[in-house]
């Protein structure tokens, strides 16, 4: 009974994780603010949250975990600043999706660094992706913007970026435990200093121009960088891959969703094969391993 319960959690706790979080590139888009000015804010914010949630229910970590936070809050950056980007020159919903294929990188680095096992699902995986992709942007490459077209050569950085994140990620936890909330903030709080430097050297102006906007900034920093990420951390160690990868997926499925209601996005049907096939493929990469729990 208790690991049925404890399972149930599990579910719920990623399920309202993953929802929470699909709504990241629509708020950006809202809040109607520079790229790197809305990345700040995500983090900054997040880290005032994170520091007060710390402070009142256990004490924040101030002596241990830095070096490792640090080099986090970089990786993160730099997947900020491409992954918002893109969502302003492409749309939230494909962003999403291309950042998503991140999955298909950790499997590559897993299988051919880590010598971990990957068989048919992973070449599945990114034979299938690669076909979604190709329906979805590569039939009409040609005639898209350069805009466009950067936004797509964005997305895809974010999810190299987004890689290298979970990837360092990985190392530091292994060589030292920190709670995921006190990891979260110190990583927040450093990404928020190397955006802060990035916003200054691209003259854009910190000034929230609208309650609006703050309203936006805020509900991205609370919802997506602290609630809905801790759920997911805490959701992940009681599933198996399967099921987590495919609960996961509601993120770039319902940024989807969001764009096509919100922002007026318009695909076709071939383009609509194209975002389902590389769903199929992203999750085919996330469960290559059936059994394994996070």
């Amino acid at each position: 009974m208790n690991q049925s319960v404890s399972r149930t959690g599990s579910i719920i706790s990623l399920l309202l994780g993953a929802v929470m979080i699909s709504f990241s590139a629509p708020l950006v888009r809202l809040a109607d603010v520079a790229p790197s000015v809305s990345g700040f804010y995500r983090v900054f914010f997040g880290a005032i949250i994170l520091m007060i949630w710390l402070g009142v229910t256990k004490g924040i970590s101030w002596r241990r975990g830095w070096p490792g936070s640090i080099l986090l809050g970089l990786f993160f950056a730099l997947d900020l600043w491409f992954w918002h980007r893109s969502i302003i020159y492409v749309s939230p919903g494909i962003a999403t999706l291309l950042a998503n294929m991140q999955v298909l990188v950790m499997g590559a680095v897993g299988i051919l660094w880590f010598r971990e096992a990957g068989g048919w699902r992973f070449i599945a995986g990114v034979l299938v992706a690669l076909a979604g992709l190709w329906l979805l942007l590569g039939q009409g490459w040609a005639q898209l913007s350069d805009r466009y077209q950067l936004g797509v050569v964005f997305g895809l950085l974010t999810a190299l970026a987004y890689a290298a994140y979970l990837l360092t990620m990985r190392r530091v936890q292994q060589r030292e435990t920190l709670g995921p909330v006190d990891r979260l903030f110190q990583v927040s709080l450093s990404c928020a200093v190397i955006m802060l430097a990035a916003t200054l050297a691209e003259g854009d102006s910190l000034v929230i121009p609208s309650l609006q906007s703050a309203t936006y900034l805020v509900l991205i920093a609370l919802l997506c960088q602290v609630v809905g990420v801790v759920m997911i951390a805490r959701g992940l160690p009681g599933l198996e891959a399967s099921v987590a990868g495919l609960l996961l997926l509601l993120q770039p499925g319902l940024s989807m969703v969001w764009d096509l209601l919100f922002f007026e996005l318009s695909i076709s049907l071939m383009q609509t094969v194209g975002v389902l096939l590389t769903l199929a493929g992203i999750y085919l990469g996330a469960t290559i391993h059936k059994t394994k729990k996070y």
